[in-house]
């Protein structure tokens, strides 16, 4: 049979590396038995501590309803706002770039389109 550039030596010497186990992997199982002598086992949480149940907490929020900051009916108004500000931002720092203007301009102006954007998803929704 041809040799073909040594593939039939190196197909051999590789087989013999297969079927002999690797000093690192000796290591590796052996660090894994020490891990698993030295592990702390499970300790299950008291179920007296646990007193709230889900229903008891359920009745309990129902008396503090949540309010949030920006209303429902404003999101459209704050989204359209800040994406108009951002944009404007954006315009003002692509025609003056510096180092200086990054942290003025700059990341106020990604923060405000992504925060409109938000804003604006809330308030109209997406529809596919």
């Amino acid at each position: 049979m041809p040799d073909f550039g040594g593939l039939h030596s190196w197909t051999s010497k590789l087989r013999a590396f297969l079927k002999t186990p690797s000093s690192s992997t000796t290591k590796h199982s052996s660090i894994r038995a020490q891990k698993k002598r030295t592990s702390i086992p499970f300790q299950p949480v008291n179920p007296n501590l646990m007193d709230t149940s889900l229903h008891h907490v359920w009745e309990s929020a129902s008396g503090n309803p949540f309010i949030p900051t920006v209303s429902k009916d404003s999101h459209f108004v704050v989204g359209f706002s800040l994406l108009t500000i951002g944009l404007l931002l954006s315009g003002l720092f692509g025609l003056n770039r510096s180092v200086v203007n990054i942290p003025l301009i700059g990341i106020p102006a990604s923060l405000s389109i992504a925060f409109g954007a938000v804003y604006m998803i809330c308030a109209v929704g997406v529809y596919v």
